[in-house]
Parts: C-alpha cells; structure tokens; sequence
C-alpha cells in the first residue's frame, strides 16, 4: 500500500521525462527500472531508502512511495521530486 501518491501532469513527451527521471534518480545513486507503462525505483537518503513506484498513463505519470523513512514526510519528497522534476511536469493530486 502507498504510504505517499500524487501524479505529475507530463509537458512534453513521456519518454523525456522518464529519460529524465532515470537520470535524476540515478545521478542520486538508485535505481529506476521502467518496463512500458509501470516502473520501480528507489533513492537512497542521509535517513533511508525512499522507494516506490511509476504508472503512466496518457500525460500523466503516479508516483506511488511505498517506503520511506519514518521522519521524511510525504510533503518533503512531493517538493524534491516538484525541484527537480518542475521543468518536465506540474505535480498535482
């Protein structure tokens, strides 16, 4: 069960931004394995692991944490993914 899930409206096309999103997360030292129109990944932090998931659909990708450590709240990792992801996409609900 998601303990975080919001989706982020896609400016552009999919493939750049989960390109995009690759690179990010990897440069951070994690994975990210997209397979089509659903993807894991996981980030490591100073605190622990974040981790979760992708679904595509249309314009719109859900990102969906299904783990994260107990003092990174869910505002905190709806932020860093808004700064870094902010040119490729709008974060909604």
């Amino acid at each position: 069960m998601a303990k975080c899930k919001f989706n982020i409206a896609v400016q552009g096309s999919i493939e750049a931004f989960v390109s995009q999103a690759q690179d990010i997360i990897e440069a951070a030292r994690g994975v990210f394995d997209q397979n089509g129109t659903e993807g894991t990944f996981y980030v490591p932090t100073p605190l622990g692991r974040v981790k979760g998931t992708t679904l595509v659909s249309g314009e719109t990708v859900t990102i969906a944490i299904t783990g994260k450590p107990l003092f990174v709240s869910c505002g905190a990792i709806r932020r860093k993914v808004e700064e870094r992801m902010g040119q490729a996409g709008t974060v909604t609900q």
